[in-house]
């Protein structure tokens, strides 16, 4: 087994946040605020709130990975040291893009549940890479308007490399979506769920409130509540399988599949009854990179064609 959990961490650009996804400066190369061993766009992200000016000082430690004129020591990030950032930049190994294999159907839903078996990935650039990544499946519950995921709730297990470290970890999570904006969110990371197939489910629990509750084998593990949730349900729910790069090996492969079993969703807070897969509710970004099979009308299977 791997390593023991860690979070999962989103790109931010607050510097307060940057300061917690960094690792510390002496491990830094020039370039690389991230530490992840390569210079690119993810540290390009960070440079505005880095940038001083000719009279300013550091304000983060880790920006120092961005004070080439290190002849001068000058303590300082500027124009000038713009243009050496430039000469520096490798670009990352891993290309950003999530990629999808899923079920989805329309309900007024307000539940999710199915069995998941536990497959082992490998992520973009194992074992040195130190690149965000991540490869979940999960089930989930989600309100569209206009074509755009709006808002959501899911859960089920994830591998995740948080940017600046080659380790891989592997977890349970649920995440709520409260918002159109790319951190209104709450991610709630637990355990390993370790190997086998195992129960996954999340429920809408109170239109009053907008509270959601979170299962793993049987057993409330966690609870979330936002008024971006109240008196709502979804559109859809959706079984799927998810990377964050386009490198990273979603769950599966032909010889050993990732199946979910068992699927069923609930509408307008009602009890739980069987989903209704068929072969038009399945989806793939890419039939030819990652498979997708129905196998009964409450089971399917997913792999990585090409891992």
């Amino acid at each position: 087994m791997r390593s023991p959990i860690a979070p999962m961490t989103a790109r931010l650009f607050a510097l307060v946040p940057l300061l917690l996804l960094a690792s510390s400066a002496a491990a830094q190369s020039a370039g690389d605020y991230d530490g992840d061993g390569d210079v690119d766009g993810d540290d390009f992200w960070y440079w505005a709130a880095c940038m001083t000016g000719p009279a300013g000082s550091l304000p983060d430690p880790n920006c120092a990975a961005f004070d080439f004129d290190l002849s001068r020591a000058d303590g300082k990030v500027d124009l000038a040291d713009l243009a050496a950032f430039g000469r520096a930049f490798t670009g990352s190994p891993c290309t950003f893009g999530k990629k999808y294999a899923n079920v989805t159907k329309s309900a007024s839903a307000t539940g999710c549940y199915a069995k998941i078996r536990t497959r082992w990935v490998t992520l973009c650039g194992e074992p040195t890479s130190k690149a965000l990544a991540a490869s979940a499946a999960w089930a989930g519950v989600t309100k569209f308007e206009g074509g755009r995921a709006d808002i959501w709730a899911q859960t089920g297990y994830t591998w995740n490399r948080v940017s600046g470290s080659t380790t891989v970890n592997l977890n349970t999570y649920a995440e709520t979506k409260y918002g159109p904006g790319p951190l209104d969110r709450d991610l709630h990371k637990g355990d390993s769920p370790g190997s086998g197939v195992h129960e996954y489910r999340c429920r809408l629990i109170s239109s009053l409130f907008g509270t959601w509750e979170f299962e793993f084998d049987g057993l409330v593990w966690y609870y979330f509540t936002h008024d971006a949730w109240k008196g709502q349900t979804g559109t859809h729910y959706q079984y799927t399988a998810e990377i964050f790069n386009k490198e990273d090996q979603m769950v599966g492969v032909q010889a050993q599949k990732c199946d979910f079993t068992q699927c069923q969703y609930a509408t307008n807070w009602g009890s739980f009854q069987d989903a209704d897969i068929t072969a038009d509710s399945t989806h793939t970004d890419d039939p030819n990179e990652w498979g997708i099979e129905r196998t009964s009308p409450t089971s399917f299977n997913v792999w990585d064609k090409k891992p």
